[in-house]
């Protein structure tokens, strides 16, 4: 086995662990942001009743997404950097690093830790902007509730 023939399938692995690692790094953003959506349903039910608009709303809380998104990719950032440059740096094969960080690797850490928090902040916040102020001050269970009140009333 040539030495390029290892390269193909070091490369294939890391980008199918890297794979795996976005798909987990999704999931686990979107449930953090639908948890502190959650936390904060009451304030937005209260800011609608108080008159705010749902633009206003939805850049608070896309505003909040956005810093969580720029600290997530700043360690990202830095915790490549430290494994490419500090762990693997000095491995080299006929004088050719075996790890860079480039234009492409960087994007991808940009879109995956800051364009996922805020693209998923704005899904869920929409969601619950959907609803009246009533709706959204309620539990989940004090809505079913309401909602089948507001069915029967109907």
């Amino acid at each position: 086995m040539c030495l390029r023939d290892s390269f193909g399938i070091l490369r294939a692995v890391l980008l199918a662990g890297g794979a795996l690692f976005g798909v987990f790094g999704a999931l686990l953003a979107y449930a953090l942001v639908s948890a502190s959506a959650e936390k904060k349903r009451r304030e937005i039910g209260v800011l609608k009743a108080l008159g705010a608009k749902n633009r206003d709303v939805y850049r608070i809380f896309l505003a909040e997404c956005a810093f969580v998104g720029a600290c997530v990719f700043l360690l990202a950032m830095a915790a490549a950097l430290y494994v490419v440059y500090g762990v693997f740096g000095a491995y080299t094969v006929e004088g050719v690093a075996l790890m860079q960080i480039g234009v492409l690797q960087t994007a991808v850490l940009l879109v995956f830790g800051f364009g996922l928090p805020v693209g998923m902040g704005a899904l869920c916040v929409r969601a619950i902007l959907r609803w009246s102020p009533a709706e959204i001050v309620l539990s989940r269970r004090e809505r079913g509730r309401f909602m089948k009140k507001q069915k029967g009333v109907r």
